[in-house]
């Protein structure tokens, strides 16, 4: 009887193990106990088993089935660890990686592709993340765990947002759309006309208009283009010593020293001073041979050649003339000039 129930002991330890392992672990089992009566049972523990972790151990207290407390076989189910069904891991997860059947953590659906479904699709650790988009304004998406649906909800007033119009500004979200305030079109230039189009903004057109540009020294102002522009103020007042401008709508006249023609033929050097041009009188062609004078009336110098002088120098009479100013004939009977 000793012999039998050594023998029922250890058929009920390989049953268990049998059933524990799977068809495809058994070949690993029976390498581990070859031969079923050479193989006696001992005590095991976790972590004398590299199959088993301490956190996943299990027993049934009773491996024999004799009501006796007896040997604990430990089973793995983390990841990792061999399978063939669902239930024999802690993730309830059992799937073929390597041509084997293990434990995992996540299987993969969807084709890896996250959707609201309440699954981690991508086994990346999260659920449902980034599946729901919103509208890209004010409207947000999410996933809704009890749904598996995806809605939109308002972003937060006061949001920034783009309108999608070039005409507005300062775009801002408001119960869940987006709206920004008109903008202001006006440059300020009496030479265009302002519009704004949606998809492009303002627009400046040139317009043929009277305006103002805001010189005092110009006149006739008017639009060329898209610029205002005038006539500059003639400020010329007609006198060569002095220098002409404009100042603030008034002609100016200061001055100056600029080279000038008096009008006087009876003078030379003429130059401007005191806004007066002037001259130095006098018609000396520097020719002692000719007789230098003015035409006060025409305002002109005359040099009439000294007649009865001796040229070239002529410092004294020439044959025929006499007296102080050579104008008396030595033959009395001839007249000068024809002596």
């Amino acid at each position: 009887m000793p012999e039998a129930a050594a023998r029922n002991k250890r058929f009920a330890g390989k049953r268990l193990l049998w059933h524990l392992a799977g068809m495809k672990n058994r070949a690993l089992l029976l390498s581990f106990c070859f031969g079923l009566l050479a193989c006696s049972p001992k005590p095991t523990t976790a972590t004398e088993d590299p199959l088993v972790e301490d956190d996943a151990a299990s027993t049934d207290g009773d491996a024999t089935g004799d009501g006796s407390t007896g040997t604990d076989v430990a089973t793995c189910m983390s990841a990792g660890c061999p399978c063939t069904a669902n239930s024999d891991c802690n993730s309830k997860l059992c799937a073929t990686k390597g041509g084997v059947q293990v434990c995992v953590s996540c299987i993969a659906t969807n084709g890896g592709v996250e959707k609201c479904d309440g699954l981690d699709n991508n086994c990346n650790g999260l659920t449902d993340e980034s599946t729901c988009p919103g509208d890209g304004h004010c409207l947000l998406g999410f996933c809704d765990g009890t749904t598996n649906k995806c809605h939109m909800e308002p972003a937060p007033d006061q949001s920034s947002c783009d309108d999608g119009n070039a005409c507005t500004i300062a775009d801002k979200c408001a119960t869940g759309a987006c709206a920004g305030t008109l903008a202001s079109c006006d440059d300020g230039n009496p030479c265009t006309s302002e519009d704004c189009a949606p998809a492009v903004g303002c627009q400046f057109l040139a317009v043929d208009a009277t305006c103002t540009d805001n010189d005092a020294c110009t006149i006739a102002d008017a639009c060329a283009g898209t610029t205002c522009a005038g006539i500059g103020k003639d400020c010329t007042d007609g006198n060569p010593c002095t220098t002409d401008s404009c100042g603030g709508g008034v002609c100016l006249s200061q001055a100056n020293t600029d080279a000038c023609d008096d009008g006087d033929g009876c003078t030379s050097g003429d130059v401007c001073a005191n806004q007066v041009c002037a001259g130095i009188a006098g018609c000396q062609d520097g020719d002692p041979c000719t007789l230098d004078a003015c035409d006060a009336g025409k305002k002109t110098c005359t040099h009439a050649p000294k007649t009865g002088w001796q040229a070239p120098l002529c410092t004294g009479c020439a044959p025929g003339f006499t007296g102080a100013d050579c104008s008396t004939c030595t033959d009395a009977s001839k007249t000068w000039p024809d002596c």
